[in-house]
Formats: C-alpha cells, structure tokens, sequence
C-alpha cells in the first residue's frame, strides 16, 4: 500500500462517507480517463499507419502508380495496397483540382486580354457555355461582399 498522503484541510473536515463517495467519483473520472487515452492511442495508431502508407504518394509515388500501377508501385515501397489506392485516389484528387485551377487562372487571363468565349474554348478545349460558367464563377468569387 502506497504511503498515506496527508489530506488537504477542505477534506480532512468532510465525514468518512462523503470523502468514499468523493474517492469513487474520482475514480470514476480517472477510469473514463483511461479509456478515453486508449482509444485516442488507437486512433493515432491508425492515423499513423495511414500516414506512414500514404506518405511515398506525396514525395512521387502517385505519379509511378500512374505510369506502373498503383499494385506495383505499392509493391515496390513496401506500403500497403488497400492504404495506396486510397492515397492515390486523393493525390489523384488534388491532382486534379491542381490542374483545374490552373486551366481556370488561364481562362481568366485570357478572358482579361478580350478573347471571346469560342476563341478561349478552343484554346483549352472546352466549350463556350462551360468557359463561361468558369468566368462568371471567378468574377463572382473575387467580388466583394454586398456588391451587385
């Protein structure tokens, strides 16, 4: 039994039931504790594994999953196949969303120059209607709160 620590004054007043009850919803408390550590331990165990198979996609995996398949490439750094392909579908994801961006900060240069709908549809190949939609929406995105 570990030495007895002394009591602070506010307890040493309070009767031997309610300092017990005091006892056990403290115990109570540490227990939920406890288990509140252990399962946040095996959700970082998770998230850690997740990231450790997911990090080669960032430093280049995802573009040799691309050119040799994301099976050998997962194959190839000792990562795991159901975590690759999840990984590669967000690096294909932000990939993606990475290069519509850039189509649209080109539409919108090209629109600032005074080229038409047509003419820039053609150079990105897209449609007329769709450059429009992007134009409108970025001219709608920059415009300032309130405005009409």
């Amino acid at each position: 039994m570990p030495p007895a620590v002394p009591l602070p004054p506010s307890l040493a007043r309070l009767d031997p039931t309610s300092l017990k009850a005091l006892a056990d919803h403290h115990a109570a408390l540490a227990h939920a504790c406890r288990e509140r550590a252990r399962d946040l331990e095996a959700r970082h165990a998770a998230a850690r594994l997740y990231a450790r198979n997911s990090v080669p996609f960032a430093e280049g995996l995802g573009e040799l999953a691309v050119s040799i398949g994301i099976d050998a490439a997962a194959e190839r750094y000792g990562v795991a196949l159901s975590t690759s392909a999840l990984a590669f579908r967000v690096h294909k994801r932000k990939a993606l969303a990475v290069a519509r961006k850039a189509r649209d900060v080109e539409i919108m240069r090209l629109a600032s120059r005074g080229w038409n709908n047509a003419r820039i549809a053609a150079r990105v190949e897209l449609s007329a209607s769709t450059v429009g939609k992007i134009v409108a929406a970025s001219i709608k995105a920059t415009r300032p709160k309130g405005a009409l």
